[in-house]
C-alpha cells in the first residue's frame, strides 16, 4: 500500500482512494518528458471512473508560470470535473510549502485556487494559511498559520519548526512521516466539512 498523503488520507476517512498524482506535473506544467498537467489527463485518469469525490491538491508545480495562467488551467480543469461528474463532490487543496512562511508566488497561487474552487462551489483546504472554507466560500476552520514550519529539512535540520522532520532532504517533498502528517492533516479538515 502507499504510503502518500493521500492514501493516509483516504485509509482515515475511510474511502477508497486512487492517487492520481504524478511528479512535478500541475494545472500548467507537464512536468520532465513523458508527463502530462492535470487536464491532460483528468479523463483518463479520473472521470471515466465517476468516483464520488474527486480531490485535487496543486500548484506547487506551476510557480513558474504566470498565476493567471494557473488559475485559467484550473478553472478549465474544475468546469471539466463539474459538467463530466456533476454528482461529484470536488474538493481541492492549496498548493503547499515544504518549508514555513508563503512566498509572494505560494500566496497567489493559492488566492487564485481558493476564488475558483468557490466558483465552483468546491470546499478549499489552505495548507499555507491553515484554514478551510465550505462550499460557500465560508470558514470552517480558523487559521492556524502555514502546516509546515521552520526552515530546514531532514538533510539539514534546525532548532525550529517541523520542516526537519517532514520535509525531506530534497528540500521539497515530504518524508514519510510529512506524507502521514499531511494525510492527518487533510482527513481533519475534510471531517470538519461534513460537521
Amino acid at each position: 500500500m502507499s504510503h502518500s498523503y493521500s492514501a493516509v488520507a483516504s485509509q482515515l476517512l475511510g474511502w477508497d482512494g486512487w492517487n492520481s498524482g504524478v511528479g512535478g506535473t500541475g494545472y500548467v506544467n507537464n512536468g520532465p518528458a513523458g508527463r502530462v498537467k492535470f487536464q491532460d489527463r483528468i479523463q483518463h485518469d479520473v472521470l471515466q471512473y465517476q468516483p464520488d469525490v474527486v480531490v485535487i491538491a496543486g500548484g506547487i508545480n506551476d510557480e513558474g508560470s504566470p498565476v493567471e495562467q494557473t488559475q485559467a488551467a484550473a478553472d478549465l480543469l474544475y468546469s471539466t470535473i463539474r459538467s463530466s461528474l456533476p454528482n461529484t463532490e470536488l474538493i481541492v487543496i492549496s498548493n503547499f510549502s515544504p518549508v514555513g512562511g508563503v512566498s509572494q508566488i505560494r500566496g497567489q497561487i493559492r488566492d487564485a485556487l481558493r476564488e475558483t474552487a468557490r466558483k465552483y462551489g468546491a470546499p478549499f483546504i489552505d495548507t499555507l494559511g491553515g484554514a478551510s472554507y465550505d462550499w460557500s466560500g465560508n470558514q470552517v476552520s480558523a487559521p492556524s498559520g502555514s502546516w509546515i514550519t521552520g526552515s530546514g529539512n531532514v538533510g539539514n535540520p534546525q532548532a525550529s519548526g517541523n520542516a526537519s522532520v517532514f520535509t525531506s532532504a530534497d528540500g521539497t517533498h515530504p518524508t514519510p512521516a510529512g506524507h502521514r502528517y499531511y494525510g492527518e492533516r487533510v482527513a481533519a479538515e475534510i471531517l470538519k466539512l461534513y460537521a
